[in-house]
């Protein structure tokens, strides 16, 4: 390390100095305006902003002295040799410079983002700038002087690797505790405590995964608890995520025709019907009153929730509920290859669990807190929980009861069963059982008596509420003008529908709006394959017989349940009206990333990783362009 510092003497210095320049530019720009003037206390500028000028004054003068400092031989070559000692992996000081490497641009996008866009509060912006360029020019200059250092953490004993990882986690978690106490004390940013919040609790779950890598690896119990742990900081980072996207976006409180937990209360004060409905878009009348013709299983989950909290946020309910979905998936994922079905390992599940949280119309949905897309995000929970209990050999009648409950949120829903057929055969060929009638007909039966339960079930609130168990009361809903002259000319499902629904599904591209001087989404629905280009990803698994492990029981299955899936949706009247992408997507999405799965190997190939991220990209786009923050 010597050698390589003696043949770049000037980078530390450089650093140093060039900090020190920045810092000066810094000031000059916290200055360049006064304080308010009932906060002036002296030149015209308040005691924070003078308090944070003497602070940054002596940093940048002590910048200075170091760099002029290190420019002599003497002093350059004693810290050299210093920080190569202290920079050890298995000292503090390298994993809390790791950790301040990453704190600072997050502290300084928190500053731009929340305090100066939204609050117009600027004084910050340019310290904090100035403290982000400092740290990672330093960490720049340092990589450069001992280019081996990170060989060095990567190959650290798990103890050692554990301490690194908590102590890395320190300066983030004591930033954003930080932020939450001053935030709370100095400006009204309550509407953003999740984040600090749920901020800490992601990185509590990193610091017991690095616990867990570190000292019980050899533990029988370590690979489940690892995978549940990494689930819970996925759910963390992935809630923070959509509520901040919904926050800033404006999207903050119960919006209109959230109607679920309209019926909740309307349940709790004795009644089937909506007395005063936020609005009555897609409700059905009869008999002079607003029913909701949804089926009701949303609204059956939100009923503790509705008697507990007054203030019940359909909005936060839907980012938890997609936050939940991530976590879930993520599970299934793994538990899919260690059933080596699959050869995802941990990369490629994080990759994939990305694309789903933010790479589909998943994304969007999760911000919004609607009847519609909160009846799309159970269903898609309650089928990831059928897939997962089927995949893990839990017994056929808890898959059929978790596919019995997506039933009573999405009735069309039950053509996922080829997937769970598809998993039982698997089992049964891995135990070496042989596949036989009788065998099939109890599986049916098992998996079958909890959805014909459900659908009773279903038949008698129709009976409760039209006098007609087979009234679902869809055909008299109160719809948009545009759909209501097809439902009545050819009800809810027809073929003619199926030109229409298809050219949706897969064609469809943006449109220009003249308004806009530009192309923009179709409010009908844009190509799946556009929006969610990672799609094209289940190319490879395709089931050809050259490919090894594309004609598994499983994978027919996946790609039946994809199949019968399109039937109802291709014959539907309903295109998804307002949407980004195709939003019906996710009634067959579970399938779809399991195959995604196999197709992925071990790591995920740069192509797939590409197009993942050209997905996150544009349905980032949709959440901007959903809520008109650009026209549209």
């Amino acid at each position: 390390m010597d050698a390589t510092s003696s043949r770049r003497p000037f980078l530390l210095p450089g650093a140093l100095l060039l900090s020190a320049l920045e810092g000066a530019g810094a000031l000059a720009l916290l200055f360049s305006q006064p304080s308010e003037a009932q906060n002036a206390a002296w030149m015209g500028f308040s005691r924070a902003r003078l308090a944070l000028g003497a602070a940054g004054l002596v940093s940048a003068l002590l910048l200075l002295g170091a760099g002029l400092t290190l420019l002599a031989k003497g002093p350059r070559e004693c810290l050299a040799a210093r920080l190569e000692a202290a920079l050890h992996p298995a000292r503090p000081f390298l994993a809390l410079f790791v950790g301040l490497l990453a704190a600072a641009p997050v502290f300084a996008a928190w500053n731009e983002v929340l305090a100066t866009q939204l609050f117009g509060l600027a004084q910050l912006r340019p310290l904090a700038i100035w403290l982000t360029l400092a740290l990672l020019q330093a960490g720049a200059a340092l990589a450069l002087l001992f280019p081996d250092l990170p060989g060095r953490v990567r190959r650290l004993p798990p103890p050692d690797a554990a301490r690194f990882l908590w102590l890395a986690l320190l300066p983030a978690a004591l930033l954003a505790g930080i932020l939450l106490i001053g935030t709370r004390l100095a400006i009204d940013l309550r509407r953003f405590t999740f984040l600090f919040a749920w901020s800490l609790s992601g990185m509590a779950c990193l610091a017991v995964l690095g616990a867990l890598s570190g000292w019980m690896q050899n533990r029988p119990w370590y690979a489940s608890a690892r995978s549940y742990v990494a689930a819970a900081a996925i759910f963390c980072a992935v809630f923070a995520a959509y509520r901040l996207s919904a926050v800033l976006a404006g999207n903050i409180l119960t919006p209109a025709k959230s109607y679920f937990d309209e019926l909740a209360r309307a349940w709790l004060q004795g009644r089937l019907y909506l007395a005063n409905p936020s609005d009555t878009h897609d409700l059905t009348l009869f008999n002079g009153q607003w029913y909701v013709a949804n089926p009701p299983l949303v609204a059956i989950l939100m009923v503790p929730l509705v008697l507990l909290f007054d203030d019940f946020n359909t909005v936060v309910y839907s980012a938890a509920n997609g936050a939940l979905n991530a976590a879930l998936l993520f599970l299934l994922l793994g538990w899919a290859a260690r059933r080596g079905w699959t050869r995802t390992q941990t990369p490629a599940q994080l990759w994939l669990t990305a694309f789903f949280a933010f790479g589909t119309a998943h994304f969007y949905l999760s911000t919004d807190g609607r009847m519609w897309f909160m009846s799309q995000q159970v269903t898609v929970t309650l089928l990831l929980l059928a897939a997962a209990l089927a995949v893990t050999r839990k017994p056929a009648w808890l898959s059929g009861a978790a596919l019995a409950l997506a039933v009573m949120a999405r009735p069309h829903i039950l053509v996922f069963a080829p997937l769970l057929l598809g998993i039982w055969v698997q089992n049964a060929r891995e135990d070496a059982r042989p596949i036989r009638f009788g065998g099939l007909a109890r599986w049916s039966l098992a998996t079958g008596l909890p959805i014909l339960a459900a659908g009773a079930a279903l038949l008698f609130y129709n009976w409760l509420r039209f006098g007609n168990p087979l009234d679902y009361g869809y055909l008299t809903e109160n719809v948009a003008d545009f759909m209501a002259g097809d439902l009545q000319a050819y009800g809810t499902f027809h073929p003619v529908f199926i030109l229409r629904n298809l050219r949706v599904m897969f064609l469809n591209l943006p449109v220009w709006r003249a308004p806009c001087a530009a192309y923009r989404p179709s409010v009908e629905g844009m190509s799946m394959l556009l929006a969610s280009p990672a799609l094209l990803g289940l190319a490879g698994a395709l089931p050809f017989k050259r490919l090894a492990g594309r004609r598994q029981p499983w994978v027919v299955g996946a790609w039946a349940a994809i199949f019968t899936t399109l039937v109802p949706l291709a014959l539907y009247y309903n295109t998804g009206a307002w949407q980004f992408g195709y939003k019906y997507l996710l009634d067959f999405l579970v399938p779809v990333m399991l195959l995604l799965g196999l197709a992925a190997g071990p790591r995920a190939p740069w192509g797939l990783r590409i197009l993942i991220l050209l997905s996150i990209a544009a349905n980032l786009y949709g959440v901007v362009w959903w809520f008109g923050l650009v026209c549209r």
